[in-house]
């Protein structure tokens, strides 16, 4: 008899929701309905971005123009716990701390966006680091493609960051607010929604149940 580990099993449940859940857009790809439809309808940059809660990056794929996995290999566990804090928010800024688990230690950085008053409510906004070590890094473009209806509890996003010398990098970004509890997942329509563009595209999920924000992410280096 074959036993798995505890990865290999998370790694065949991951692949059996997947596989549901492709089935699901297929069915939505005609007509999207319900939490689906609205979430796509239905965006508010600010009322996503308008909370005490963590946004943790909760699944991320780039595209890079062409299938690159199949299967099993199609899922990458990073464990970086990846994280925003709101600073402050007006209908025009939005001033966060990103913080993301580098093996032992925390790495933070400060940012500020410029939030595009069209179309609105908004949709759309560029940000760059404020940490002054880390210099002009270039502007980051965010792009809010599906909120949660109501809870705005799930977010999915466009990115595109740039790059010296090469085309900008486009990758598809999913939020949670705060930690998820007695391991729930986000809702089937989030889930679908970042998957009409992250099928056949190696998926990173550097959330998980035990992450947290320390006291010492508080600390921004100047």
């Amino acid at each position: 008899m074959k036993y798995f580990s505890a990865g290999e099993l998370w790694r065949i449940c991951f692949m059996l929701m997947i596989f549901s859940l492709v089935c699901a857009i297929a069915e939505e790809a005609v007509t999207p309905k319900g939490a689906l439809l609205r979430g796509r309808n239905e965006l508010d940059l600010l009322m996503v971005l308008n909370t005490s809660d963590p946004l943790y990056l909760y699944y991320f794929c780039t595209d890079r123009g062409k299938t690159e996995c199949y299967a099993d290999g199609c899922f990458n566990e990073t464990y970086t716990c990846e994280n925003w804090r709101k600073n402050d928010l007006t209908n025009a800024t939005y001033n966060f701390t990103r913080s993301l688990r580098n093996q032992s230690k925390w790495d933070s950085m400060n940012y500020s966006a410029q939030i595009l008053s069209l179309p609105w409510p908004p949709t759309e906004m560029k940000f760059n680091t404020t940490t002054p070590m880390f210099g002009n890094l270039g502007l980051i473009d965010m792009n809010l493609t599906y909120n949660q209806p109501d809870s705005y509890n799930c977010s999915v996003f466009s990115v595109t960051y740039p790059r010296n010398g090469a085309e900008n990098v486009t990758t598809t970004a999913m939020y949670i607010r705060g930690n998820l509890t007695n391991g729930s997942l986000p809702t089937d329509e989030c889930q679908m929604h970042f998957l009409t563009t992250c099928h056949n595209r190696t998926i990173y999920k550097p959330y998980n149940l035990s992450c947290i924000v320390p006291e010492e992410t508080q600390q921004v280096p100047k």
